[in-house]
């Protein structure tokens, strides 16, 4: 197999820093196995809020940002947000916290 299909020092988890974070936070995660990836940004009451990511990717080392805003470009209330990261069968969850 070739290196951009397995990655096995790629751990599947996710970190967002900075968090707080003000104005741009990045997550970064780690897909084992080429594949499916979905990240999406929900608020507390379980309303998605923004789409980062729906495609596949290859298996290493991710980051993607998110600039505190709606899918309609428009800035989202201070407050706690979750990152629900699927990368395969796996779903993890980080909490990011938006400060203005």
């Amino acid at each position: 197999m070739t290196s951009d299909l397995i990655c096995p020092t790629c751990p599947v988890g996710a970190q967002a820093s900075p968090n707080p974070f003000r104005s741009v936070t990045t997550i970064e995660f780690g897909v084992p196995r080429a594949g499916p990836v979905e990240i999406n940004i929900y608020d507390v009451a379980g309303k998605r809020v923004r789409k980062l990511v729906s495609k596949n990717l290859n298996a290493s080392m991710h980051k993607r940002s998110w600039d505190g805003r709606n899918n309609q470009g428009r800035k989202v209330p201070v407050g706690i947000y979750i990152a629900k990261i699927r990368i395969g069968s796996d779903i993890v969850t980080r909490k990011l916290v938006l400060l203005r």
